[in-house]
């Protein structure tokens, strides 16, 4: 079996900038925290429930930081996976039955083109394409709000490649950030909300099949931001 190896050739500079400035933030809050429960007055003791308030900040941001390590790990090490003949219908409704019970999901109505008709067999890893379908739809969810319809469809272009593309309704993405949104911890979410590497190891992923993704532009007066994955068809 062929397999392909996911991997990055991002810059080491780039990533540890991202990783200081990233893990940087949730460190210095905990160390605020953790001084304000060494350095209390004791003529002036917090309550039960203020102290729950700061081990509960203390929590939060710990866990923070786990998902910006789990992340970049996913972006930056290496994973063997098979390739073999996928159905994309059949890998974006498995991503979705993940991201359904998600209460930032729950108000997005998902449409497929075409809805009935079956889509065209592509060479990739089930698994990780159904990674890159949970990316792209978590970021048009976020993007909309968890309120909208996101459209993914499927076509074969002029050289005989597969094109999926997700589409949302959400504000779209300005031009002047389009070149931005794939580098590694770029992200316009608020601080921890999001690692910024989803793109990045979206693309790598694409990538290393052989494939591409890439923002498409957005025709001006509409509005939403459309992601176009291009896979090699079955052979």
């Amino acid at each position: 079996a062929r397999h392909v190896e996911v991997a990055t050739d991002a810059a080491v500079g780039q990533l540890a900038a991202g990783v200081a400035h990233e893990i940087g933030n949730p460190l210095a809050a905990i160390l605020g925290y953790v001084d304000l429960l060494r350095t209390e007055d004791p003529r002036a003791p917090l309550s039960d429930d203020e102290r729950r308030d700061v081990l509960g900040r203390v929590r939060s941001e710990t866990q923070r930081i786990h998902r910006i390590i789990r992340d970049l790990l996913e972006y930056s090490r290496p994973g063997r996976e098979e390739v073999a003949a996928v159905d994309p219908h059949a890998a974006l409704d498995s991503a979705v039955k993940l991201l359904e019970p998600q209460a930032r999901f729950r108000g997005v109505e998902m449409r497929t083109i075409p809805a009935d008709a079956p889509w065209p067999q592509v060479e990739a890893p089930r698994g990780r394409l159904e990674q890159v379908f949970v990316n792209l739809l978590l970021n048009a969810a976020d993007a909309m709000g968890g309120s909208g319809r996101i459209t993914v469809s499927a076509t074969t272009n002029d050289a005989g490649r597969v094109v999926l593309e997700v589409a949302d309704e959400g504000p779209g993405v300005p031009r002047h950030l389009a070149r931005k949104i794939f580098d590694p911890f770029f992200t316009t979410k608020e601080p921890g909300h999001g690692t910024g590497l989803g793109l990045s190891i979206s693309r790598a992923i694409v990538e290393t099949c052989g494939g591409t993704l890439e923002l498409v532009p957005t025709p001006a007066g509409e509005r939403g931001a459309r992601f176009a994955l291009t896979l090699s068809p079955r052979s």
